[in-house]
């Protein structure tokens, strides 16, 4: 490929391409986006490699870890939340 091209290409912030930061900033800004990775190559041929991986526990909810996601998740199930029972006026 020609330098001038990947000059252009990768002219994001912090020599990021140009292509990755505009899709993770269409993730972090798009509330219905429930899933976001990124992986990544070292060189042709070589396995990829998982760089990012981020969640929402629900729509428009802030991108997470997935990990810390499916954590969350885990304890809301075994700890649910339930409104303490009424019981009645101890007033008297």
């Amino acid at each position: 490929m020609p330098s001038e091209y990947a000059r252009g290409v990768y002219a994001g912030p912090g020599g990021r391409s140009l292509p990755e930061v505009a899709a993770e900033q269409l993730a972090d800004t798009g509330p219905t986006v429930i899933r976001y990775r990124r992986y990544s190559t070292l060189a042709e041929g070589q396995p990829r490699t998982l760089d990012v991986d981020k969640s929402r526990t629900a729509f428009g909810e802030p991108l997470i870890h997935t990990a810390l996601a499916h954590a969350r998740a885990t304890v809301t199930r075994s700890f649910p939340t339930m409104p303490a029972p009424d019981r009645g006026d101890r007033s008297r």
